[in-house]
């Protein structure tokens, strides 16, 4: 499956508007850098020379051994999803009045496909696997088939989807197989460090099993296209057909989902943290699906300029609603457009992706305390939440 692009002139707009129903972010204007020379005396003091570490001993031929432990356990998806079409698919109006050609232009059944990857993270003794891989691989399909290796002797496997999350992006499928297969184990995305190696194992653009490599470039980047996490960067090369295939490190330990690219630039390609989704895995597997709280809010995080002119002080950390569900639950809970949320089940709040991340790792009719502000005084409460829509709810 080809990675969502993100198009350039549309990427501030999605990251300005990533605020789900819950809760929305804001994007504080970075600060202004001064140069050196301004700040330079006349005689300027050298600083010492910087010493450069020992680089660390590391096997030329390490990543040899990374990728035969790796490969066998990451599969190639391939997807079919049958449209029916009529002719005013192709802006003939022929089917209210009949076609002046006979049958030629009866609707007709029509197949598109896609390619992706995935990663076995379970097996069973009763011969069946479950892959993990991204939602957007197998979004739509009627016919999922998987194929675990290259061999032209190898008949692909049938898949079945038994859980689907939209908003991580992520999906299981369950296959049937006789196969001898490894799980990748998942390791913890949170340890990562800029600068460490990671790989990454896919199908791009239908090629079969790839093995590339490269660092993390940075943590934490904005995702417009997974609400409720943020992407791991990494220069690793990473192609449509990566999609659900696993960022690896050193270990052999999955640290993210590989799962889109700036479509400007090579070298910038963007992962899943692994650790927000091992949270959500028993649940998506025994259930199909993910219910999270909602509180019908959307925030954005407070800036200096908005504090002012509500009369705050600017070094004021909290998320000011915007937005207001009419009837839902912060309504009921008497929170209205303007009000500061500073607690949050006993837990101070100072950002909206605080606040996303607590609402949303909760269940649907919990009863929470909340703290907010307006005016300058505080009010407490109690919000019962209810159930997050997806993103097909949604639109």
């Amino acid at each position: 499956m080809n990675h969502p692009k993100i198009n350039p002139p549309l990427l501030t707009a999605l990251v300005i508007s990533a605020a789900s129903i819950i809760t929305g972010t804001g994007l504080a204007l970075l600060p202004s850098f001064t140069t050196i020379a301004a700040h330079a005396s006349s005689t300027p003091e050298m600083a010492p020379p910087l010493t450069a570490p020992a680089p660390p001993s590391l096997n030329p031929n390490f990543f040899v051994g990374l990728a035969e432990k790796t490969i066998p356990s990451v599969v190639n998806i391939s997807t079919q999803t049958i449209r029916k079409t009529s002719p005013s698919d192709f802006g003939y109006p022929w089917n209210q009045f009949g076609s002046p050609f006979g049958n030629e232009f009866e609707p007709s059944m029509r197949k598109s496909g896609s390619l992706g990857s995935g990663f076995v993270i379970a097996t069973s003794d009763n011969s069946s696997a479950i892959i993990l891989t991204n939602q957007h691989v197998v979004a739509h399909a009627d016919e999922i088939k998987v194929t675990f290796t290259e061999s032209p002797d190898e008949k692909p496997t049938p898949g079945k989807v038994i859980g689907r999350d939209s908003e991580l992006d992520v999906a299981l499928i369950q296959v049937k197989t006789d196969r001898k297969l490894t799980p990748l184990p998942l390791g913890d995305s949170d340890a990562l460090q800029v600068g460490e190696y990671v790989a990454a194992v896919g199908n791009p653009f239908g090629q079969g099993h790839s093995f590339t490599h490269g660092i993390i470039s940075a943590k934490g980047r904005i995702s417009p296209n997974v609400p409720l996490a943020t992407y791991i960067q990494t220069d690793t090369p990473i192609n449509p057909g990566n999609s659900g295939g696993p960022l690896i490190n050193l270990q052999g330990q999955v640290v993210g989902i590989n799962n889109a690219i700036d479509a400007r630039a090579q070298g910038i390609g963007f992962a899943i943290p692994i650790n927000a989704v091992k949270k959500i895995l028993p649940e998506l597997e025994s259930k199909g699906s993910i219910a999270r709280g909602y509180m019908g809010v959307v925030v954005s995080d407070l800036t200096p300029e908005t504090a002012k002119q509500l009369g705050l002080k600017s070094s004021l950390q909290a998320p000011l609603v915007v937005q207001v569900a009419m009837g839902g639950p912060a309504f009921q809970a008497g929170i209205r457009p303007y009000d500061l949320i500073t607690e949050f089940n006993g837990k101070q709040i100072q950002s909206a992706s605080e606040l996303t991340t607590q609402v949303t790792s909760l269940p649907e009719g919990k009863e929470i305390p909340i703290k907010f502000s307006r005016a300058n005084q505080s009010f407490e409460a109690h919000v019962k939440l209810g159930e997050r829509p997806t993103q097909e709810e949604k639109s």
